[in-house]
């Protein structure tokens, strides 16, 4: 008989965990609102500015990318810690409403 084990139900972290989460989040929503912005500029701008845009938008996915493999890398911790029941607070609303937002969208 093989043993499957499901995702746990709610989640809870310390406060310090909490709150890096939560910033790993707006880093990842900031970061992909600016480079649709620059991203926009270049494809408006037919200067030598454009190259410039193109570096920024390159330099802010790098920077998105690593928020979200950090967040991934933290919240897959979380999960296999919490189904051993080895955490102590639940993660904060808002970090909850970015989770459901980021999954919401298609």
């Amino acid at each position: 008989m093989e043993l499957v084990l499901s995702a746990p139900r709610e989640i809870v972290v310390d406060q310090n965990t909490a709150r890096r989460l939560e910033e790993l989040c707006c880093q990842m929503t900031d970061t992909c609102g600016l480079i649709e912005a620059i991203l926009q500029l270049a494809v408006e701008d037919e200067s030598k500015r454009r190259d410039g845009y193109m570096k920024t938008a390159l330099n802010l996915s790098a920077r998105g990318t690593k928020a979200i493999k950090m967040f991934l890398s933290e919240w897959s911790v979380l999960v296999e810690e919490s189904k051993r029941g080895e955490l102590d607070h639940p993660i904060p609303n808002s970090v909850t409403a970015h989770l459901t937002t980021a999954n919401e969208q298609p």
